[in-house]
């Protein structure tokens, strides 16, 4: 406690808290009921034609990819914005906690300088992370054109013209593409935040 700030650790505290029911949430209501039904497309893709399930596989195994290789520079970057986050806070408890004495030796604007290096900092660390999350949800969306649009989508119309599979199956086939795809995507958005 000597070495931190007060209102550094009372953050850390603070955000324990609620971080922990954030990551039961997003495991729970968006990454496990996601992988479920990527598993059960893929089995019913099967019946379907297997190479459906094959192109589903491969793109959600790009998908996953793509996700786990921007993890690591989410959750530093992340790791980099919560720490330059904790100290301002703690400076500015620290400086709001001693008003009297900065008000009693004139240093307001000593303060204001002080702890607008930290404020620039805590800012730049935040881009930082903002500018890597659009990074990973440029190639996500790349993906997701060329797996779900292109792959998925352009063979089932290739076999729906060739008489392979039935409307019913195009219908079932692109609908069922569709929820994945914004299931996929959104787990993609919110996994910066899983970090």
């Amino acid at each position: 406690f000597a070495n931190h700030l007060a209102g550094s650790v009372a953050n850390k505290i603070a955000d324990m808290t609620h971080n922990v029911h954030e990551i039961a949430r997003l495991l729970l209501t968006m990454i496990v009921p996601s992988i479920v039904a990527v598993i059960i497309a893929t089995i019913l893709f099967a019946f379907v034609n297997p190479l459906f399930a094959g192109l589903l596989a491969a793109w959600m195994a790009v998908h996953c990819y793509i996700c786990f290789y921007f993890a690591k520079g989410c959750g530093e970057r992340s790791r980099q914005h919560g720490e330059a986050r904790s100290t301002l806070s703690g400076m500015l408890v620290d400086s709001l906690s001693n008003h009297l004495t900065v008000k009693l030796f004139g240093r307001q604007y000593f303060e204001r300088r002080f702890i607008g290096r930290y404020q620039n900092e805590e800012q730049t660390k935040k881009r930082a992370a903002l500018i890597y999350i659009e990074k990973m949800k440029i190639a996500i969306a790349i993906a997701c054109f060329v797996g779900a649009g292109l792959g998925i989508n352009g063979y089932m119309l290739y076999c729906w013209q060739q008489g392979t599979i039935s409307t019913g199956d195009v219908v079932y086939i692109f609908n069922t593409t569709w929820n994945i795809t914004s299931m996929a995507w959104i787990v993609g958005l919110e996994l910066p935040r899983l970090f």
